[in-house]
């Protein structure tokens, strides 16, 4: 598991940052949460007119504001093959959570698999199958012929 430890600045999403709405897969409840993500080479400014938010950064915001993000809901990943940022926070509009993040939830963008921040190497990124006694990293199209017993 991966802390970011001093942590003083994260990067703006830029105005047309990619939003998707998405469920924490934790637990059956179904809080929801968006996914933001955008290229690396990007970032957006802190005009309302240069953020995702819409919010003017430059000014200190609320204790309840949507325009906000944890190191922890932040991370690096692939997409479509190219390297974007990616933050993962709680949906405000959301009936079920009212933009609060569970413990787990509110850490899905850190705990994505990431070999640049080195988060969740663990996770399996290829199919295996079992060959000649071990189980081997194998591609998802090639065909296992199957005998029954």
């Amino acid at each position: 598991m991966a802390f970011k430890r001093h942590v003083d600045r994260l990067p703006i999403p830029p105005k047309d940052a990619k939003v998707q709405n998405v469920t924490c897969h934790f637990c059956i409840v179904g809080c929801g949460y968006h996914a933001i993500s955008w290229p690396v080479n990007r970032q957006g400014g802190t005009a309302p007119g240069q953020n995702v938010f819409g919010k003017d950064l430059s000014r200190q915001q609320l204790l309840l504001t949507d325009a906000w993000f944890a190191p922890s809901m932040y991370n690096i990943v692939k997409q479509n093959g190219q390297d974007v940022h990616l933050v993962i926070k709680p949906d405000m509009n959301c009936s079920v959570n009212n933009g609060l993040g569970s413990i787990r939830g509110a850490r899905m963008g850190e705990l994505s698999y990431s070999k640049i921040n080195n988060t969740s190497l663990q996770r399996l990124t290829d199919p295996l199958v079992w060959r000649y006694g071990a189980l081997s990293p194998t591609s998802w199209t090639t065909r296992c012929r199957w005998s029954p017993r």
